[in-house]
């Protein structure tokens, strides 16, 4: 039997008030999807042949679970082949298996939705839970595809890929969380630029991850320096799309400050990647996987804060604890010769990972928590439910 809301005060944080749980509710979830891949290729032919083999007792949310595990396993596969070193080449079965686990995520992704209609299931919760395992599969996913290109310890070059995933999902949920409802282009990431990824791996399962490494017409530019290029390329086509709905939508640039001002937190962390390239070289050569997780933990925690505001119709806020910790990195990098006389530096870099992990958690975890309960929905079992449709 569920709890109300009130028995859950008492254990729960209150990271929503009475007020954000009740627009939850009424929560109407909206979506323009013009991507000419799904609506031509993935979407019939998830309902030609997928659809009909899901039983309609599997909840959405339990295919949105699944989606994320594989590109998961994947991930553990990557990093006992290779670890921390993104020089290090992997072998054609992880990136085959790169393949097949991102195909999969491509094709659970989009059925939880179809399987939420199905059901009669949809919530703003399953929205939530969708959209959360979508931020941290960008982060695995830039991690996978880094180790696939081997982009280098310490190259500007890898943290520019980190950058185009990142932005890129962050631009698109701001211009969710300001125009009301999800808008995604002809060309998009989350269709177009998913189906790339999984080409790419396909073909350093078939020629190797050497492939990355030839250069085009005998220049001094790598095929890998071309597909990151690509890659910023479309980011910035993202970042012109957003800004465009925002000043179409409310005819004003205040909205477009607003949003520099939104996003000065997840710069500060994007920005800390740069920080330690410049002011320590030997440090980032070394800590490049930390500082990755770092700022993916950041990333991610930004971003479902986001999520949560925008189903919550609330006002977006800078997170504290993750200003804080980006502010106390900063210190130790341009402090770094006067700290390593007393410790080593990747230390303070694991604790800060370790406690912004653990405020992570416990955020996803309450919130999680206190939806379902003022819904009295579960998370993983059919019940059905009308406030949003996918």
């Amino acid at each position: 039997m569920n709890r109300t809301p009130q028995q859950d005060k008492v254990n729960v944080i209150s990271f929503l008030t009475e007020k954000d749980l009740d627009n939850i509710k009424h929560f109407k979830y909206n979506c323009k999807n013009d991507s000419i891949l799904y609506n031509y290729v993935t979407s019939p032919l998830l309902e030609k042949y997928f659809m009909c083999c899901i039983p309609m007792w599997v909840a959405p949310n339990i295919l949105t679970l699944f989606s994320f595990i594989f590109n998961f396993l994947t991930f553990i596969v990557i990093l006992i082949e290779a670890g921390n070193d993104f020089n290090k080449p992997i072998s054609r079965f992880a990136c085959l298996l790169q393949f097949l686990t991102h195909m999969l995520y491509i094709i659970l992704d989009n059925a939880d939705g179809k399987q939420a209609r199905r059901t009669n299931s949809s919530s703003p919760l399953g929205l939530l839970f969708d959209h959360g395992f979508d931020v941290l599969t960008t982060c695995i996913v830039a991690n996978n595809i880094s180790h696939m290109m081997m982009i280098g310890n310490a190259e500007l070059k890898s943290t520019l890929l980190f950058l185009s995933f990142f932005v890129g999902f962050w631009v698109n949920v701001y211009e969710e969380y300001t125009i009301k409802y999800m808008h995604l282009g002809m060309i998009n990431g989350p269709d177009e630029g998913n189906f790339i990824i999984a080409i790419m791996a396909l073909l350093s399962g078939i020629f190797g991850v050497s492939i990355w490494e030839i250069n085009i017409l005998y220049l001094d530019f790598k095929i890998s320096d071309a597909m990151i290029t690509f890659l910023c390329l479309g980011t910035l086509q993202t970042i012109y799309q957003c800004i465009n709905s925002i000043l179409s939508c409310k005819k004003s640039l205040k909205p477009v400050a607003t949003f520099l001002i939104d996003s000065i937190n997840l710069s500060l962390s994007l920005s800390l990647i740069y920080a330690t390239f410049y002011y320590d070289f030997k440090t980032f050569e070394k800590l490049t996987s930390y500082i990755y997780l770092f700022v993916s933990i950041n990333f991610s925690r930004i971003t479902i804060e986001m999520e949560v505001n925008i189903i919550a119709d609330k006002k977006y806020f800078v997170n504290h604890l993750v200003l804080v910790s980006n502010l106390i990195w900063l210190f130790v990098i341009v402090n770094i010769e006067m700290i390593e006389i007393y410790m080593d530096v990747k230390y303070i870099l694991q604790v800060l990972i370790f406690v912004n992990f653990c405020s992570f958690l416990n955020y996803v975890l309450n919130v999680l928590n206190m939806i379902k309960s003022y819904l009295r929905i579960y998370i993983f079992t059919i019940q059905p439910y009308s406030s949003v449709s996918y």
